[in-house]
């Protein structure tokens, strides 16, 4: 077998790695669209079981 590179092959790799990669921008987000599947989804986030500012000693209450 014949592993050798060069200059054209990689070019041509690059390439195809970026028409994927752009693509794939364009495509996903309509697909997603398309499915409709995330409609209606809600996320709730849950309360913290310790008071905000008990990690104050550690952590900064701003962070």
């Amino acid at each position: 077998m014949n592993h050798s590179s060069s200059r054209r092959r990689f070019i041509q790799n690059s390439g195809k790695a970026g028409l994927a990669l752009g693509l794939s921008g364009i495509i996903l987000p309509s697909l997603v669209e398309a499915s409709g599947t995330n409609a209606g989804n809600e996320f709730t986030q849950q309360t913290l079981p310790y008071a905000f500012n008990a990690l104050e000693p550690v952590i900064d209450t701003t962070t």
